[in-house]
């Protein structure tokens, strides 16, 4: 069965590959989202780290270090102030001098803000151990007034670097705080984009899925329907897509079918139609033939109505021949039938065959007898 006008499979936007990569689109956009959330994520850590490694490294481990100095700067000041020996008041010159070689390790790390007030205490402070330092070295009996003000302004500069340390260490307790939750609010953003993506994933999977298979359930139930017999089945298909396609060749191709069948039981009435015919012709051939012989049969009884029969005979074999060349054209028109009709129509054709065959060789005969008869006249006159 040749099917004309094949419907060409033509890639469209509803298409099953259009839809499938509609799905990896979306999954990519998805891992695509969940890697720069990430992503952000971890600058927003690393920089919370890097502040709390500047706080720590840059600030809070030199002021600590500083803390300590001026307590033992202290301390060696209550040394050199009750002892009074040169190595007191060295040790305590060069406790000062440590002292002021460590404000530059954090001071110019510190705000704007916080410069200006540490350098103001830090000036009194400053002051006061040299003007303490001067006086030991000069052995001022009135040593004890410059010893308490210098003590009570280190105290003052011991608090301001213990509450600047405690700034710093909330600082870093902070950006500690500000990772974390930048951490669990990363973790909780990307949760929610995997969700989102793989509902959204599976809702899209779904709906390609049935829209993929409930099509071609239909294209199934027709085709049984259609090996059952039933010709006007048809698959009701809108979709532009290659199941769309194959329901459209399936529907052109029942068409098809129905129409052959249509015109074959149209041929096969014609051919019932023929042979009835070529019966009728036949069976009047067979009476003619009855007749032919009954005149053969009184030309044989009697010789002085021989030319007459003679003749009655040759119009016999005429109406004879007539009829006969009536059945051969039935059986030709018949025989071109037979060529558009199935193949159950063959067999009637071979059949035809045959009897136009057996038709033949009677007319030969029937001329043959003509012949006789003739010659039969000729020899009475």
């Amino acid at each position: 069965m040749k099917i004309s006008g094949k419907p060409k499979l033509k890639l469209v936007f509803s298409g099953v590959f259009f839809k499938i990569f509609v799905i990896l689109i979306v999954l990519s956009v998805m891992i695509v989202a969940v890697g720069l959330v990430g992503n952000s994520g971890i600058e927003e850590m690393n920089h919370a780290a890097a502040n709390i490694f500047n706080s720590n490294t840059s600030v809070l481990f030199p002021l600590f270090d500083f803390l300590e100095t001026i307590y033992r700067m202290e301390h060696s000041a209550f040394e050199a102030v009750e002892l009074g020996s040169s190595g007191s008041i060295s040790a305590y010159y060069g406790r000062l001098t440590e002292c002021v070689g460590q404000v530059g390790n954090f001071f110019y790390n510190l705000t704007e803000e916080t410069r200006k007030s540490f350098n103001q205490v830090w000036t009194e402070y400053e002051e006061a151990a040299r003007e303490l330092y001067n006086g030991l070295k000069a052995r001022d009996s009135n040593i004890e007034p410059l010893y308490y003000h210098f003590k009570d302004v280190s105290n003052k500069l011991y608090k301001f670097c213990y509450e600047l340390g405690k700034a710093q260490r909330i600082v870093g307790v902070e950006s500690f705080r500000t990772g974390r939750q930048v951490y669990a609010s990363t973790r909780t953003l990307q949760m929610i984009i995997t969700i989102i993506g793989v509902s959204l994933g599976l809702f899209i999977g779904i709906l390609v899925s049935r829209s993929i298979i409930r099509p071609l359930y239909k294209l199934r139930d027709s085709t049984r329907l259609l090996a059952q017999g039933d010709l006007n089945t048809r698959v009701d298909l809108t979709s532009r897509d290659e199941v769309g396609v194959v329901a459209s060749a399936f529907n052109h191709a029942v068409e098809e079918l129905r129409s052959m069948v249509t015109r074959t039981a149209h041929v096969g009435k014609k051919i019932n139609t023929s042979t009835h015919n070529l019966f009728q012709v036949v069976e009047e051939t067979t009476n003619s033939l009855g007749e032919l012989d009954k005149l053969i049969d009184h030309l044989a009884a009697g010789a002085e109505s021989q030319s007459q029969s003679v003749n009655l005979a040759i119009d016999s074999i005429q109406q004879a021949t007539l009829r006969t060349n009536q059945v051969i054209k039935s059986t030709l028109e018949i025989n071109k039938i037979c060529q558009a009709a199935s193949e159950d129509a063959q067999r009637g054709e071979d059949a035809t065959e045959e009897m136009i065959q057996a038709i033949d060789n009677f007319i030969f005969s029937v001329r043959q007898i003509k012949e006789v008869v003739g010659g039969l006249g000729l020899c009475q006159v």
